[in-house]
């Protein structure tokens, strides 16, 4: 740097002033680091981690029996509930991994985002998505004349299927819903139904049910 030239004491003592306390400016800039990490160590001795609440959301939970899983806790979510929390707050860094440790009854609920660690995300913030499981209500039409038609309904949950040749039909029923199976519409034809064309679907396939027409 070049030198700088003072004409009068006055001056000198102002540049004398400056340099020192220019000094002093950067003696602290350089100690701010070092007094950061010694704050940070401090924290950590004291406990100052920073804890996180592991939380969500619920889409889809109609049937009971769910029970979630965070590996340390687990919460029990009723029907209609929209959000979840842990009772037990975690530390920075720690491993979680939410899982439905028990499913509702009928329905399969998947969990989103929730196997991570505290602090890679500002909030735990998992997605539990609920579907009701599906099965297949299925049987058979016997003595349907050529050219008739028979359409069969099961209530108002899933759309009407209609046969025109006697053989095999089927639904794809939600789980835990009752059904009725009955003729809503024929031509040419007059049908009844099985007694086992009423009941309730519940966590695996029905089948044998038989649709008599002449």
């Amino acid at each position: 740097m070049a030198a700088l030239m003072f004409r009068s004491p006055a001056n000198k003592a102002m540049a004398l002033y400056t340099h020192i306390n220019l000094e002093k400016y950067m003696r602290l800039c350089s100690l701010r680091p070092i007094t950061a990490l010694l704050v940070t160590a401090a924290l950590a001795a004291c406990g100052g981690t920073t804890m996180y609440v592991v939380s969500g959301s619920i889409t889809g939970l109609a049937d009971p029996g769910l029970v979630l899983s965070d590996g340390t806790d687990t919460v029990s979510p009723k029907v209609g509930d929209t959000t979840f929390t842990f009772p037990t707050q975690i530390g920075y860094g720690t491993a979680f991994n939410i899982a439905a440790q028990n499913q509702p009854a009928h329905q399969t609920c998947n969990v989103l985002g929730g196997n991570s660690s505290a602090g890679e995300t500002a909030t735990i913030a998992a997605v539990v998505v609920c579907a009701t499981n599906t099965y297949l209500l299925s049987g058979t039409v016997t003595g349907l004349p050529a050219g008739a038609s028979v359409s069969l309904g099961t209530g108002s949950l899933v759309a009407p299927v209609t046969v025109t040749a006697n053989g095999a039909f089927q639904f794809v029923y939600p789980a835990g819903q009752d059904f009725t199976i009955a003729p809503v519409q024929t031509s040419g034809t007059s049908c009844t139904v099985s007694p086992n064309g009423i009941g309730n679907m519940g966590d695996a396939a029905v089948s044998g049910i038989v649709v008599t027409c002449q």
